[in-house]
């Protein structure tokens, strides 16, 4: 419940501050919480929602130089429950305005990944299944 008033929170601060804000306060704390030595896959799966909560409010070269990176870590991610949380977010983002007519940009950048979770032995079956629906959604 906390990860989902967070997410909530940067939400409704967005609206008040701006993108600007998104781009100078949230986004580089949230990838530096990502890169922090003694982060919990709880923190990980925060990242990867508010990082797709911040997708909305900025432009897809933004996106593609911060986000993107961030969210290719969790799709490698050891934790099943972070790849099963950024393919979510992937298939997220695949209806969001800003991608409307750029999926390619989106496929071109994970679609080898989620590839590699999909025919991966021992895939989680949440995962294997986001996996397939993330992939459906990049075409």
């Amino acid at each position: 419940m906390v990860r989902k008033h967070t997410i909530e929170g940067i939400n409704l601060l967005s609206q008040h501050f701006g993108h600007k804000w998104i781009l100078e306060k949230v986004i580089p704390r949230l990838n530096q919480l990502w890169e922090f030595e003694e982060n919990s896959y709880i923190q990980r799966n925060t990242v990867v929602l508010g990082l797709e909560s911040c997708c909305e409010k900025i432009d897809i070269e933004t996106i593609k130089t911060l986000i993107f990176p961030t969210l290719l870590k969790g799709l490698n991610d050891p934790i099943s429950n972070v790849k099963f949380v950024t393919l979510r977010s992937i298939y997220n983002l695949c209806s969001k305005q800003v991608f409307k007519g750029k999926l390619d940009l989106l496929k071109s950048t994970f679609i080898n990944d989620i590839d590699k979770i999909i025919h991966s032995n021992g895939v989680d079956a949440e995962v294997s299944y986001f996996a397939n629906k993330a992939k459906e959604s990049l075409k």
